[in-house]
């Protein structure tokens, strides 16, 4: 369905959500997952792919920040930088 990014996207910061209350490891790893699979729906130059790499990272970043996994970190950088990529200056995503 044309929807399905979007909705998996919108599951994904939800749980992100809950697990910013609850602390609910399956909760962050879970939003994680889902917005993997949203972005593998939108392929680059799809326009959706900066918003789904920059949500993938920051969860990514907020797994970093609890658990402390350099891996985390240097996905969450990586992902923001192809993020960045698909928008060249003066691009108004890129902000």
């Amino acid at each position: 369905h044309p929807s399905r990014g979007k909705s998996l996207n919108n599951l994904a910061g939800t749980l992100h959500t809950r697990f910013e209350q609850g602390r609910d490891v399956q909760d962050i790893n879970e939003a994680i997952e889902l917005h993997w699979e949203a972005l593998a729906l939108c392929p680059s130059p799809h326009p959706d792919c900066v918003s789904s790499l920059n949500n993938l990272a920051n969860a990514v970043q907020t797994r970093f920040e609890h658990w402390g996994d350099t891996q985390d970190i240097d996905d969450a950088i990586q992902l923001n930088q192809d993020a960045l990529a698909l928008c060249p200056s003066p691009h108004p995503n890129r902000s």
